[in-house]
């Protein structure tokens, strides 16, 4: 056919000719997503059908002769809608449509109604990305040929929505640039529909997950259940379950409407594991696709049916995300640089300034000074608060008299040109925090006061010398006493001396017998740093061919462990269909390392360095 394509037969070279959903749609096709059946109308039916009602000159008067777009817009979509296909493009669009009626993956009893025409979704499909959060071009419940060629036209005509104008201008698409294909899909009766994000706006980390009862929500206006999941192992970190208290479903009458819900709505639309399960779609299609996603799926019985895929774009206050050319990038606003007073400002504060004893009298003022009592001590101040008791210790410089006095105090010679100083003198001096030997002064007996003499005199001296007499005979005792201690002490002094060689052997055989044990904890360390070193640089000489040879004999090692049959003979097989069971390791840096080696993905230095740095301990946790 020249107009129309199947989904199936659409690559990734049919871009401009099918647009990006359509083929983004057919890449997650062949990864095992199950879509519903699918053909698209091809850019050449749209310029086909300008060319067959001559309106690209008029089209173009209507977009640059008014400056309101709403106005431009109107114009345009009038003049599509009045113009007529060409025959041979309704022959393939009958023949197309035709055979959505029956689908292969329908249950049994579906097939009663095989003959009828089926009801279709019909979307815009350009050869950009768009934003994720626009439905123009999304067109629900189409039934019936005449309904059909409506829709299409009207897709065509969201091409030049003021919202879809301003958004090319942004980034940078020039309308010769332009092409666009329109997805027609058969519609589902949707039980549930899911959303998923593969990213939480600026956090990568992150996977969204949403739910909600009814068809796809092209107005934003429902009640979702919203979960957030980590990317690394699908873990729940935010669960909220929303009220809906109605669904967009089709009637008794196939008319597409809201419908009320009921306690219904209050409940949680899915399960854990099918909440969890759309995060891991979302991931799975971000490292198909090599960016980051947006998915919209029908959920039936536990059956996910991928009915849309959108490619997260870059917008202002978000990060720069992977795999868009520079032409369909929204540029960031460059930060606005620092304000030169703050350079001045940081410039104009004064270095700290080393505290002395002037800049502490400075500090103080005249009555903190005269409530401090000051001390000098070798080199340092010591101000006591005669209020509150505390020290603060300060810097002092000692001058070179103060250095010179307590070099011949050391010395026991006075300083030149002082006085040499009485011992009465020395002890009245305060104290200055340094040791002096000093001679031990015996203390004087208090002084009794004297007895009148009288009778009792003799008797005094009498007691006088038998005291005198007694002390002789002490002091005596004393002296041999002393000298049997000293004796005894010279003795335990010697054993004491012996018993503290004899511990000193010990010690060293002792040193002798940790220094054995020391040197095998050695070598055992030594043995070990040589170990680590070898990992390091196996790690550091690794290339990503050799990186690759690992991860596929991991994968398919891990693969046999798990399955009885034969492992697909493509790594990418093995990797999608091994991710689907088990929890790989670094998933994403694993699935670029893939990408890289069999289809020839450009790459930069420092994800390569990211993706190396992943393979020891992708091998060792890997299941």
């Amino acid at each position: 056919m020249k107009y129309v394509k199947s989904l199936k037969a659409v690559t990734r070279a049919d871009k401009d000719l099918c647009g990006q959903r359509a083929v983004d749609l057919a890449a997650l096709q062949e990864h095992d997503y199950a879509v519903p059946l699918t053909f698209v109308v091809t850019n050449e039916a749209f310029e086909a059908f300008v060319s067959h009602n001559r309106l690209q000159q008029r089209i173009g008067e209507a977009l640059a002769g008014y400056a309101d777009k709403t106005l431009s817009y109107q114009l345009v979509r009038e003049l599509l809608l009045n113009g007529k296909f060409p025959k041979e493009m309704v022959a393939e669009l009958v023949e197309s449509y035709e055979s959505l009626s029956v689908d292969p993956d329908a249950p049994v009893d579906s097939l009663i109604e095989a003959g009828n025409a089926p009801f279709v979704t019909v979307i815009l499909s350009t050869n950009h990305a768009i934003p994720e959060e626009s439905t123009e071009g999304v067109v629900l419940n189409v039934h019936g040929l005449e309904e059909l060629l409506l829709a299409v036209k009207e897709c065509w005509a969201c091409l030049f929505t003021p919202a879809m104008l301003r958004f090319r201008k942004e980034a940078g698409i020039g309308e010769k640039n332009l092409n666009a294909g329109v997805l027609v899909q058969h519609m589902v009766r949707s039980e549930t529909t899911g959303e998923a994000w593969s990213a939480n706006g600026s956090n990568m980390e992150e996977l969204v997950a949403k739910a909600y009862y009814g068809a796809l929500d092209v107005g934003h206006d429902i009640a979702k259940d919203e979960w957030r999941l980590t990317r690394e192992y699908l873990r729940p970190v935010y669960q909220r379950v929303a009220v809906q208290t109605e669904m967009l479903t089709r009637d008794d009458e196939d008319r597409l409407g809201k419908q009320p819900i009921g306690k219904r709505g209050e409940e949680q639309k899915l399960t854990d594991r099918e909440m969890i399960e759309l995060g891991r779609l979302a991931k799975k299609a971000s490292i198909a696709l090599d960016c980051q996603v947006k998915l919209f799926l029908d959920i039936h019985k536990e059956l996910f049916r991928l009915l849309l895929c959108d490619r997260l774009l870059l917008t202002k206050g978000s990060v720069k995300l992977q795999g868009y050319r520079a032409e369909e990038r929204i540029e960031e606003e460059e930060p606005e640089p620092m304000p030169e007073e703050t350079e001045e400002a940081t410039a104009a504060v004064p270095a700290e300034e080393e505290v002395t004893a002037e800049t502490v009298k400075e500090a103080f003022s005249a009555e903190e000074l005269a409530a401090k009592s000051v001390v000098e001590e070798e080199g340092f101040i010591v101000a006591v608060d005669e209020e509150t008791g505390k020290e603060e210790v300060q810097d002092h410089e000692v001058t070179e008299q103060e250095a010179a006095e307590e070099e011949t105090t050391k010395e026991g010679v006075p300083a030149s040109g002082g006085e040499e100083k009485t011992d009465d003198e020395e002890t009245a001096e305060p104290e200055t925090g340094r040791v002096t030997e000093e001679e031990p002064v015996e203390e004087e007996e208090p002084a009794t006061e004297p007895e009148p003499a009288g009778e009792e005199d003799g008797e005094d001296e009498t007691e006088e010398e038998g005291e005198r007499a007694e002390a002789t005979v002490i002091d005596e005792e004393d002296s041999i006493f002393a000298g049997v201690i000293d004796e005894e002490n010279d003795e335990g002094q010697k054993a004491e001396e012996s018993e503290e060689q004899g511990t000193g052997e010990e010690e060293e055989s002792g040193k002798e017998e940790e220094t054995d044990e020391e040197r095998e904890e050695n070598e055992e360390e030594r043995e070990r740093d040589e170990g680590e070193a070898r990992i390091e640089k196996r790690r550091t000489e690794r290339t990503l061919d050799e990186a690759f040879d690992e991860v596929a004999a991991a994968l398919t090692g891990a693969y046999e462990r798990r399955f009885r049959h034969a492992p697909p003979a493509s790594v990418k097989d093995l990797f999608f269909e091994l991710s689907e069971e088990v929890v790989i390791p670094h998933e994403e840096l694993i699935g670029t390392l893939i990408m890289i080696h069999e289809e020839d993905r450009e790459h930069g230095q420092e994800e390569e360095k990211r993706v190396l740095d992943a393979i020891d301990e992708f091998l060792e946790r890997l299941e």
